[in-house]
Formats: structure tokens, sequence, C-alpha cells
């Protein structure tokens, strides 16, 4: 009977340990989905805000080369997007183009980063919904790679140094825009 104990003993200790090591797996999986749904942490899961930005030269869609630590502003929002899949920004290019005419440039420079391989599509959304602020055209995904980001459509904010100080998903809804707007004001405001 003792021996009977002693067997079952192992055996529910067995069960017990298997039970955690899948419970430790699955809240690896957690974290794991967590950091691929989170634009502001890089594939090892530590955060990409205080980190410094590539400085990228890529051409215009208009053909001029564009390097970043060349614009000189306060702010710079970047909008990584593909038309492919980007139903946000055929909706979001009216706030960018908004923030472009409501800041002074030296405030605030929005450049658009797009990785459609058709280059002609991106001339004709930009023609055609009278867009003014540059769009840099990156088709081999140059800074999705180096940077290591995992999604698109992304908004990033860097400050005068070219430091990251925030990384969002982009939004469609007038709600979530107008927010985002009063958060650039905000920011401005104080640092001025």
């Amino acid at each position: 009977m003792g021996c009977a104990c002693a067997i079952l003993g192992s055996w529910g200790l067995f069960l017990l340990k298997e039970r955690t090591d899948s419970l430790r797996s699955i809240s690896n999986l957690r974290n794991y989905a967590n950091i691929l749904n989170n634009p502001i942490l890089k594939p090892d899961g530590t955060s990409m805000l205080g980190q410094p930005f590539i400085d990228f030269t890529l051409s215009e869609i208009g053909g001029d080369p564009l390097r970043l630590s060349d614009v000189r502003s306060f702010y710079k929002i970047l909008v990584l997007f593909d038309l492919d899949d980007c139903n946000s920004c055929l909706l979001e290019y009216r706030m960018w183009s908004e923030i472009t005419r409501r800041f002074k440039s030296e405030d605030v420079a929005v450049i658009g980063i797009c990785t459609t391989l058709n280059r002609e599509r991106i001339i004709n959304f930009k023609q055609t919904r009278n867009i003014t602020f540059p769009i840099v055209w990156d088709p081999d995904r140059m800074i999705t790679k180096e940077m290591k980001f995992r999604t698109s459509p992304l908004r990033i904010l860097l400050n005068d140094a070219d430091v990251i100080e925030d990384i969002s998903l982009t939004v469609s809804t007038p709600d979530n825009q107008r927010d985002y707007v009063d958060y650039l004001e905000k920011k401005i405001k104080k640092a001025s």
C-alpha cells in the first residue's frame, strides 16, 4: 500500500509538473502575442521608445532624395504605410494634411514612408488627394527591416534628435484623429 502511494505520489508530481509547464507555455505564448500586437515593442520585447530612428535617405515620389536628419523640425511624424494593406491611410491622409497646414514646419514635419511596389499608384494617391507633405518610396522595406517593425500602418513620433517618442497603429476614426492632433498640440505647447 505504501508503495502504491509512492507511485501515485510520483504520478501526481509528474502531472503537476506537466500542468505547470503547460501554463508557463501558455503564459509565454500570451507574452509573445502581446509583443506581436504592440508596435512599441521590438521582437525581443524591449521598448522602442527612447531609441534613435535610423537616419535614412530615400527618394521622394517626385524623385528628390530626402534624408531624415536634413529635415529641421522639432517633431517629425513618420507615417509608414502600404496602399495595399492600409485602409486607414486612405482616410487618415486628411489628418496629416491638416497637421501640415496647422503647424509651422519648424514645429512639425509629416513624412510619409510608402512601401507599395507600384510607384505610379503612390503618385496617383498623392496627386488625387492634393497631399503636400513629402512621401518617400521604400519598396524594399528597408526601414521596416532595419527598425524591425512587424506591422503597418504605423505612426511614429520623433523628437528633434530623431529619437522615438511614440509609436502607434494608425486609426481612421475622426475622434481618434482629433485626439492625436490635440495630443500633438499639447506636446508642442509644452515644449515651447
